[in-house]
């Protein structure tokens, strides 16, 4: 993870060092890595407040219950039929 600094009205924020499409990020969710503690190297933050593991694996889900970002729909994003590039 690389942070970058906050720049006029942009806040700093992580991003990942590897361009990945959305075809290969689901196949990562699909593999169940979100669950694998060893890619996990930054404590988990909500509200401005550390959470455990636990905590945030009930967190991080999308709207039927699936893991994966927030933005997703039943495990995919609307535009994961694409092989479009995504930051992953």
């Amino acid at each position: 993870m690389t942070r970058v600094d906050a720049s006029g009205d942009l806040p700093s924020f992580l991003i990942d060092q590897h361009e990945v499409t959305n075809r290969q990020f689901k196949a990562f969710v699909d593999a169940g890595a979100y669950r694998d503690r060893r890619f996990w190297k930054v404590a988990f933050v909500k509200d401005g407040r550390p959470i455990d593991w636990n905590r945030a694996m009930q967190e991080f889900v999308d709207r039927t219950g699936q893991p994966g970002p927030s933005t997703w729909k039943a495990g995919a994003t609307r535009t994961d039929r694409r092989s479009s590039r995504s930051p992953g």
